[in-house]
């Protein structure tokens, strides 16, 4: 069972973002083989808390698991360790910490901190097709601030070549310098 502490945000309000995930299933395909491990957005994004709404879907587990460090141990003490924590040579440092039901009709909110992905489930009535929608809500932390196209240059090709013409114009660098330049960033030619 997992437990969340609450957090106060006074006199700030959370702000949210939503995104929309689904899940259709078939008579032929009846199966969801499961999600992968994952922590919503980035760390830029400031993301606290998500939270998951489900709806005309048979219950789920939706499971959780948190990075933990290497414990202190003396060099090749590696049987020791396994005994002690149950930590095995070059595998991943994570804790599980259990699984939620996803009921139908009920949101789940946990902290984002916590990896978590959705296990297998499969359709009802394996006659009838079925839909697992999953729109997702992120509250993001309102004492931090969200860097935004404000103080993020533009990423596109196109709108950094619009930004570099002025700079070169009158210049002897030629503009196919640049282009090349431009190129070489993500999403370039």
């Amino acid at each position: 069972m997992l437990a969340l502490i609450g957090f106060h945000y006074y006199s700030r309000q959370p702000f949210d973002a939503a995104t929309q995930d689904s899940v259709h299933l078939t008579p032929e395909k009846p199966k969801y083989p499961g999600g992968l491990w994952h922590i919503e957005g980035t760390g830029s994004e400031q993301i606290v808390a998500t939270g998951l709404y489900h709806e005309n879907i048979t219950d789920s587990e939706l499971s959780f698991r948190v990075i933990v460090d290497e414990p202190d141990y003396e060099q090749n003490d590696r049987l020791d360790v396994t005994a002690m924590y149950g930590l095995e040579r070059h595998a991943l440092l994570v804790q599980p910490l259990g699984a939620a039901t996803a009921i139908d009709g009920r949101c789940l909110v946990f902290p984002n901190t916590l990896q978590h992905k959705i296990e297998p489930f499969e359709l009802g009535d394996p006659t009838m097709p079925g839909l697992r929608k999953i729109p997702a809500f992120f509250l993001v932390d309102p004492t931090k601030t969200i860097p935004s196209t404000s103080v993020i240059p533009p990423q596109q090709k196109e709108r950094l070549q619009e930004l570099m013409n002025p700079l070169t114009e009158g210049t002897t660098v030629p503009f196919d310098a640049v282009k090349d330049q431009l190129a070489e960033l993500p999403g370039g030619e």
